[in-house]
């Protein structure tokens, strides 16, 4: 498909930045329902920034997200370490977790993500 095409796939790993200190507990906050255009794991979306959005689960009692971390990768090996050669938004202060618009390199139509 030409370059005016939406892209078709999008697959979004979502990386919550670092543990959270609420009422003076610690504990880890991860990121689960991982999802691209309100759907899990889909095999294509039809636009170019599609929205993505996740959930927060605490380990502990008076935890909450207070910063997140989108990481979106051309590979598997790359998003392992970490890296988003496609978009990174570095540490992002807020609790939002819906709908956020991707903003990184233009993806290309059938041009898988992670």
């Amino acid at each position: 498909m030409g370059e005016n095409h939406p892209a078709r796939s999008l697959v979004t790993v979502m990386l919550l930045t670092g543990a959270v200190v609420v009422g003076g507990a610690e504990g880890a906050i991860r990121a689960v329902r991982l999802r691209c255009e309100h759907l899990e794991n889909p095999f294509g979306v039809g636009d170019r920034t599609p929205r993505l959005s996740w959930e927060a689960v605490a380990d502990g009692r008076g935890q909450r997200q207070t910063a997140w971390r989108i990481i979106v990768a051309s590979s598997p090996e790359i998003i392992a370490r970490r890296e988003g050669d496609l978009w990174d938004t570095g540490r992002v202060e807020g609790d939002a977790t819906q709908d956020h618009r991707y903003a990184g390199r233009p993806l290309l139509s059938n041009q898988p993500c992670w």
